[in-house]
């Protein structure tokens, strides 16, 4: 009797523990539930993402962004309208639709421009910013016309005719063909270039040729006189040293001035004007122009002959 008291109790007791099977099954339920609630928290993330992107996508491609006005600044021999063909930008499209750098690309294609920047402003504008290249001369070639040329011998455009403000350029040996684009490599014409851009506004408003004599070098012609440049070199101190002495001759004598020859800097030579003639000449006629205002500002002496003998 007393054995089977025992092993009641005994069984009364394990049945109070609690059951291994009843903890791991709530911990796992427990684990299912975070799982599950991680898995919507990450498909909510998702889709919001998803809604982001197709509102940001949706914005870009509104009409906010849309290329209502194409501009161009710099250029001064191109037209506008040249420029925004080559570039192939057209109004109507997406502002972020725009390649710029192949934009940029074909306007550099062009023979006058020297450099191109191609930027977006908001919210409806593109700029096209262009550098020309500078033209120094005209170029002629017989039968074919008149070639704006850079100082670095690059052809820029043909035109039938050409205006006086740049120097001309006739007597150099020239390939056969000629087109726009091309750039020329001689050296006579390298020299005439580089004379050219150092004299390209001197006395504008006269007609200038340069042409390269076996005598006296680079050659100016300006109406009937000649500058004698002599090789490519000191051309600034040249231009100046010009300039100084036509300031010494007046204007109504530069018609005998056959030719300047400043090919030595030291000793340049004047042809057909005797400036130390004429300067002895100017000052014989200052010093009697001063004379006589020195005369005429002396006051005549009275007479007072008839007044002593009234006393």
């Amino acid at each position: 009797m007393a054995v089977s008291r025992s092993s009641r109790s005994g069984r009364t007791r394990r049945n109070n523990l609690p059951s291994r099977n009843n903890g791991s099954r709530g911990e796992l339920r427990k684990r299912k539930q975070r799982h599950k609630r991680k898995k919507n928290s990450w498909i909510w993330k998702v889709i919001l993402l998803i809604i982001l992107c197709l509102g940001v996508y949706f914005f870009l491609n509104s009409s906010a962004f849309t290329v209502e006005n194409i501009e161009v600044e710099g250029n001064q021999r191109i037209s506008d309208e040249d420029i925004i063909t080559l570039s192939g930008i057209t109004t109507g499209g997406n502002l972020f639709d725009v390649d710029r750098e192949k934009a940029e690309e074909k306007v550099a294609l062009h023979a006058m421009v020297k450099s191109v920047d191609i930027k977006t402003r908001p919210f409806h504008k593109i700029l096209i910013q262009v550098e020309e290249k500078e033209a120094v001369a005209w170029l002629y070639q017989e039968d074919e016309g008149y070639y704006l040329v850079d100082e670095n011998g690059n052809l820029m455009e043909k035109r039938e005719e050409y205006n006086d403000y740049l120097p001309l350029i006739r007597s150099i040996e020239l390939p056969r063909f000629l087109c726009v684009g091309m750039r020329l490599d001689s050296q006579d014409a390298a020299d005439l270039l580089a004379a050219a851009a150092v004299f390209a506004d001197f006395m504008r408003e006269r007609p200038r040729e340069l042409s390269v004599s076996s005598d006296h070098g680079i050659v100016m012609t300006l109406d009937t006189m000649e500058l004698r440049l002599g090789e490519a070199k000191d051309l600034l101190k040249k231009r100046h040293l010009i300039e100084d002495l036509l300031d010494e001759i007046p204007a109504a004598d530069l018609p005998q001035v056959e030719y300047m020859d400043v090919s030595s800097l030291r000793k340049p030579v004047i042809g057909g004007y005797d400036l130390e003639a004429s300067a002895g000449q100017q000052n014989q006629e200052n010093t009697q122009e001063n004379t006589d205002n020195g005369n005429s500002n002396v006051a005549p002496k009275e007479d007072t002959s008839e007044a002593g003998d009234g006393m």
